[in-house]
């Protein structure tokens, strides 16, 4: 494997992603290991589209391109992530290698993950994991929130979502912080 840097087109046409890391991108705020893998999640997530095609793979991908636990394409601590990138490809009903949708991706994680409530069971021991347990992002498409959605999510501290919406409402009288997105 070549160190080549991604650049962005071809992470229009066909992209490997391990399947956790629509997990982290879900929450990412600008925060990292080093401002060269900030700079990369962020290229990455700002080239990722709805049509975008996803190769799901159980090993290094192009965020892990410049992640300092990336050694020889190899993560320090693979163990830790493939069982992160497992349960993702088990609860989603997915497998290694498969092609999907970035669309399609993201709506199976937000549905068998985040509105599961099972972020905790994928990746509960993550460096990151306190950003995630205080931030949830409703994805635009969602038309409908039920009462009892956020129930058992018990770190949660901001919703982010559409102005006027039933999160909103929601978020002010729950006392949570309302973004607007």
């Amino acid at each position: 494997m070549s160190n080549t840097k991604l650049r962005p087109h071809h992470v229009l046409c066909h992209s490997k992603l391990r399947p956790h890391h629509v997990l982290c991108i879900s929450f990412f705020e600008g925060k990292g290991y080093n401002p060269e893998f900030v700079q990369n999640m962020t290229e990455v997530i700002e080239n990722l589209h709805d049509n975008t095609q996803i190769q799901l793979t159980v090993g290094a991908d192009i965020i892990c391109d410049k992640c300092p636990n990336n050694k020889e394409y190899l993560c320090q601590m693979e163990d830790k992530v493939r069982r992160y990138d497992e349960t993702v490809l088990s609860l989603c009903h997915l497998f290694e290698n498969q092609v999907i949708g970035w669309k399609e991706l993201k709506e199976l994680a937000f549905t068998r993950i985040l509105n599961a409530n099972k972020l905790k069971a994928v990746c509960g021991d993550c460096c990151w994991n306190s950003i995630c347990q205080e931030k949830l992002t409703i994805n635009g498409d969602v038309s409908v929130i039920g009462a009892n959605a956020f129930y058992g999510c018990t770190e949660l501290q901001t919703i982010s979502w559409i102005s006027g919406s039933f999160a909103e409402t929601y978020a002010k009288k729950n006392g949570y912080i309302f973004i607007t997105e």
